[in-house]
């Protein structure tokens, strides 16, 4: 079974999307990862002084020949390099397309909880996609913090996260939910929880 929690960044869905993982005993998916993981194979080959669309094409390559558990196990730790790199590799249909593959082929068979952008589009027949909304104000907030950012840079993080977003109208199957009015990431986790589990009754 699949469960899909999406939307756009700097809203705390991986936060939300890992606690209620575990809280069902179901394993954690970042789609994100798997872009950023893609996105720092291709700096790796712009570094030697590969063109562009090669590097895009050589970093899917490794992409698929990689272990997901190598991927998964990914951490940033180039930020605005990788966020310049994202807004590269996003603008190439190949990169979705890829990605979008090899995501499907590792769900098959498993109980997963993806976080991501466009699980919605994958996913059509999961268990729930939920789609996450936030004010500006609250993205910028949780920008500030997980990036250790000023607010006004924050801003500036999600306008630039926000041009290369691609935007998709969202089903009326997927379930919208606004996260500001809930005060803790435990909260969201028990109303997520709590909808999951009537579901999952026989």
């Amino acid at each position: 079974m699949i469960i899909t929690v999406d939307g756009f960044s700097c809203q705390g869905k991986s936060t939300v999307a890992r606690t209620l993982a575990e809280e069902l005993g179901w394993e954690f998916f970042s789609i994100g990862t798997l872009f950023r993981y893609l996105a720092d194979r291709f700096l790796q080959n712009r570094h030697t002084s590969l063109c562009e669309h090669d590097a895009v094409r050589d970093a899917i390559d490794i992409m698929h020949r990689s272990d997901m558990a190598v991927i998964l196990a990914f951490r940033n730790a180039k930020f605005q390099e990788l966020e310049k790199a994202l807004s590269i590799i996003s603008g190439y249909p190949e990169v979705h397309e890829n990605i979008a593959a090899r995501v499907l082929a590792y769900a098959k068979d498993k109980n997963l909880l993806i976080d991501g952008r466009v699980g919605f589009l994958l996913f059509p027949n999961a268990l729930r996609n939920y789609y996450f909304v936030t004010s500006s104000e609250k993205r910028a907030e949780n920008a500030s913090r997980s990036r250790s950012l000023s607010i006004e840079d924050a801003r500036k993080y999600i306008a630039f996260r926000d041009t290369f977003e691609i935007r998709y109208e969202i089903p009326s199957r997927v379930v919208t939910l606004s996260l500001d009015p809930f005060p803790t990431v435990d909260a969201i986790v028990r109303h997520l929880k709590d909808d999951i589990l009537t579901l999952l009754k026989p």
